[in-house]
C-alpha cells in the first residue's frame, strides 16, 4: 500500500483592526497522511508519517504541556540526497523544564520527528515522520539511534523487552520514502526465556545464548556508525544524546550484550 503524504490547509478568519469590519484570512499547514496504518518491526511499532496518526496528532499534549527539546542532529532519511533535520523531544508542564524531569514524565512521554530538509538548505516547517512514544513504564520502554550502514542513514528502532521470565528483543532498520512511506531495510526478533523459576519447562526453552548472538551479528552493521538518540530501559534507565554529549549505539547495547540473567 503506498502512503501519500499530502499538505493540507486549514483556514481561520481573523478580524483585522480596521474599522469597516473587513476580515483576514490566516493560513496553517500540516500534513496528512491517506492511508495511514500501523507499521510494525518484528514485535514493536514504529511511528507514524505526518502530524496526524495512530501515535500522535498535532493537538497533542494539550495546553497543559509544552514541547522541550531533548537533542537534534541532521542526517537523510527521506534518502534523497538533502540532510534533514532529526528532533527528539519531550513534554513538560513548564517550557523550560529540565530534561531529566521530561522523560521521567511517563504520562506525556517522548518522541523522534524528521523534519524533510529542503534545496535552500531549511526544513520544513512539519515532520514527515514520528516516532511512536517513549518512556520511562514498562510498556514504553524502548531505544532509537540514528545508523549509517554502506553510506546510508536510518532510523533503528529496537525493544529488549523482558516480563514475566520471557524476553523479546527485536530491531528495525527503516528510512522515510515519499512514495512508499516507512521502508523497513532490515528487522529481526528473538524470544527467549530468562527465568528457570517462570518456567517448568526450562530445558525445553529457548535460551539467551540461544539466539542473542545471532541477534548481536546483525544488529551490529546498523550500530558501528550510530548515534544514540534516546533509550528509555526500566533495568538501564534512560540514556539520550545531549549538545553537551553525544552518545553512540552501542552505550546501550553493550550493556544488553552482556546481560547473562
Amino acid at each position: 500500500m503506498k502512503h501519500k503524504l499530502m499538505m493540507t490547509m486549514v483556514v481561520s478568519a481573523l478580524v483585522c483592526g480596521c474599522f469597516t469590519g473587513c476580515s483576514k484570512a490566516a493560513e496553517t499547514e500540516k500534513y496528512i497522511v491517506e492511508n495511514q496504518g500501523y507499521v510494525y518491526s518484528t514485535y514493536g511499532d514504529i511511528g507514524q508519517l505526518g502530524e496526524d496518526g495512530n501515535y500522535y496528532n498535532s493537538d497533542y499534549p494539550g495546553k497543559d504541556a509544552y514541547e522541550v527539546p531533548i537533542f537534534e542532529t541532521t542526517a537523510d532519511l527521506t534518502h534523497d540526497g538533502i540532510a534533514d533535520l532529526v528532533s527528539v523531544v519531550g513534554y513538560g508542564s513548564e517550557p523550560d523544564e529540565a530534561v531529566d524531569d521530561v522523560i521521567s514524565n511517563s504520562s506525556y512521554g517522548c518522541y523522534v520527528k524528521v523534519y524533510r530538509g529542503t534545496k535552500d538548505g531549511e526544513y520544513e516547517s512539519h515532520p514527515r515522520f514520528i516516532s511512536r512514544n517513549f518512556h520511562l513504564s514498562h510498556a514504553g520502554n524502548g531505544t532509537i539511534c540514528l545508523s549509517k550502514k554502506d553510506g546510508l542513514d536510518y532510523l533503528l528502532i529496537s525493544m529488549t523487552y523482558e516480563m514475566q521470565g520471557t524476553a523479546q528483543y527485536d530491531f528495525a532498520a527503516f528510512y522515510v520514502d515519499d512514495e512508499k512511506g516507512i521502508v523497513i531495510e532490515d528487522t529481526y526478533g528473538v524470544e527467549f526465556a530468562v527465568d528457570k523459576d517462570e518456567h517448568q519447562d526450562w530445558n525445553e526453552c529457548t535460551h539467551r545464548e540461544d539466539v542473542v548472538p545471532l541477534l548481536q551479528e546483525k544488529m551490529t552493521p546498523y550500530l558501528d556508525d550510530s548515534t544514540l538518540l534516546l533509550s528509555l530501559d526500566i533495568d538501564n534507565g534512560a540514556l539520550y544524546s545531549c549538545e553537551e554529549k553525544t552518545l553512540e549505539g552501542n552505550d546501550f547495547f553493550d550493556k544488553i550484550w552482556e546481560r547473562n540473567y
